[in-house]
């Protein structure tokens, strides 16, 4: 900080200071001045209280600028090695957690429409992924014993059939024989 006169002010400077004396009527006045420089004024009133002139400080804000555009750089590189380790640890918490709902498509893509006894057997549900297992397995059971039941069926309906048909057979070659 210096105290400035008159006589070492440049004409800009001096524009500064009145501008900001003018607004120091009774208190301290703070403006932006030329050359990175903060001018307070304060105006000063004589022992019968008329105004007797204005001190003017010029206080140069260089480093104060130089400090704010290094916190800004410091801040953005802050900001993004933030995020990029954000980036990391949710890329890693997805992958573990869908790791599991991988091996179930894997397995499921390798089992046949006739392989209807696998199972992803994942044992008892204890989160959403085994729970959601443990429901396709007893899908896949319920798939199963109905097409078990749909063979049966279809097997003694063949098999009940046979005899009546085996009977028409010959009687239509017995009729067709004479």
């Amino acid at each position: 900080m210096r105290l400035v006169g008159a006589d070492d002010m440049a004409e800009d400077q001096r524009a500064g200071a009145r501008q900001a004396g003018r607004g120091a009527a009774g208190g301290a006045v703070e403006r932006d001045g030329p050359d990175e420089e903060r001018l307070y004024a304060r105006a000063v009133r004589g022992p019968n209280g008329a105004r007797a002139g204005t001190v003017v400080v010029a206080v140069s804000v260089r480093s104060l600028e130089r400090l704010q555009r290094e916190v800004l750089i410091g801040s953005a590189i802050f900001a993004a090695l933030v995020l990029l380790a954000g980036w990391f640890a949710i890329r890693t918490a997805l992958s573990g957690a869908l790791e599991p709902v991988a091996r179930m498509t894997a397995s499921a893509e390798d089992w046949g429409a006739h392989d209807l006894d696998r199972r992803f057997g994942l044992g008892p549900p204890t989160d959403e992924l085994t729970g959601l297992a443990a429901t396709l397995d007893h899908l896949l059971a319920r798939i199963a014993a109905s097409r078990r039941h749909e063979q049966r069926f279809a097997e003694d309906a063949a098999h009940e059939l046979r005899t009546p048909l085996a009977r028409m057979r010959a009687r239509s070659e017995l009729a067709l024989s004479t």
